[in-house]
């Protein structure tokens, strides 16, 4: 974009992730105001339980900026303070609540969304980790116009970059929110001038992105090798891809497919079967098709570890069966 003479703007700037935390910093530092910033309620974690606030909390707090943790946005009181403020822009990042249309309607000028996927592919609630798990080469951040439905307003602006292929999800969430607060800042003093573009989507391109579920973060050994070096990359570093020694869940978070080797011993090739050891470097494990190397692992209650050394303190050996309980 151009960067063109600003003018300020006031806004709402709704988030929750770890995302939404540059692109809140980048708009603060702009010379348009944030003058209150909307989170989810702090939540317990852990085995205390202990509640924590979001990163967007966190990080308002950094900045010295006011905070609103409702736990209904679409309640009455909410309503009635958003309306209070008579914001010109609101700006949403990975908020995590559904917006009513009274609330869309506040601003005078636009209610804008930062989602981190070149729309309209991949809408809904988790674009990164879905464009992880299904080996796209590329992905992106788009601005857009919000409206009721989900993800599918009109777009202003979008940008792409590549994935890479030891991209896990921490790294490419950090590269999109760094993609996300510039491209926010330059939206904003589009709308600030009145020059934003306005586009429609194409609606026979779309695709959904929906939340995991606990099932979703399971290996399937009768899966292909990549499909699964892709779904370990797409939940590191949180909540981690699983399997089970036994009945003890061991979490992988470092894999990468391996040209297959002969099963030590002439025994059967089967999906979750360890094939054997690589001196130094991990556990081989049969896929459908193709060979998985595990190089870092987790075994329940314990620390992330070389798979090596798993491998040492469990004896794992040739014919060991994984995910079988």
């Amino acid at each position: 974009m151009t960067p063109l003479a600003r003018k300020s703007l006031s806004l709402i700037f709704m988030g929750t992730s770890a995302f939404a935390v540059p692109i809140l910093q980048s708009l603060a530092q702009s010379p348009h105001r944030v003058k209150l910033v909307v989170t989810q309620p702090d939540r317990p974690q852990g085995r205390g339980h202990r509640l924590v606030g979001p990163p967007v909390k966190l990080g308002a707090a950094g900045l010295g900026l006011a905070v609103f943790q409702p736990e209904r946005i679409k309640s009455p009181d909410s309503l009635a303070l958003l309306t209070s403020l008579r914001p010109e822009v609101l700006v949403t990042a990975a908020y995590g609540q559904i917006l009513t249309s009274s609330i869309l309607a506040l601003p005078s000028v636009a209610a804008i969304n930062v989602h981190a996927s070149l729309l309209p592919k991949y809408r809904g609630p988790d674009p990164i980790r879905r464009a992880i798990m299904s080996a796209e080469a590329r992905t992106g951040v788009t601005i857009m116009h919000m409206d009721r439905r989900v993800d599918a307003g009109d777009i202003i602006w979008q940008e792409g970059i590549p994935i890479g292929p030891e991209e896990t999800f921490g790294s490419l969430e950090r590269r999109l929110a760094g993609l996300g607060a510039r491209l926010a800042v330059e939206v904003l003093d589009l709308l600030a001038t009145g020059q934003a573009p306005r586009s429609p989507q194409e609606e026979s391109l779309a695709t959904y992105a929906p939340a995991l579920e606990r099932e979703d973060e399971e290996v399937h050994w009768d899966k292909g090798a990549e499909e699964i070096a892709a779904l370990i990359r797409a939940l590191d570093p949180e909540p981690g891809a699983h399997t089970h020694l036994g009945e003890m869940e061991v979490k992988i978070w470092r894999a990468r497919p391996w040209t297959a080797t002969p099963i030590a011993g002439g025994l059967e090739q089967k999906p979750g079967r360890v094939t054997g050891l690589e001196k130094g470097r991990g556990i081989l494990v049969a896929c459908g098709p193709g060979t998985l190397l595990l190089e870092e692992v987790q075994p329940a209650g314990g620390r992330r570890m070389e798979a090596s050394a798993f491998a040492n303190g469990y004896r794992i050996k040739a014919g060991t069966l994984l995910g079988d309980r």
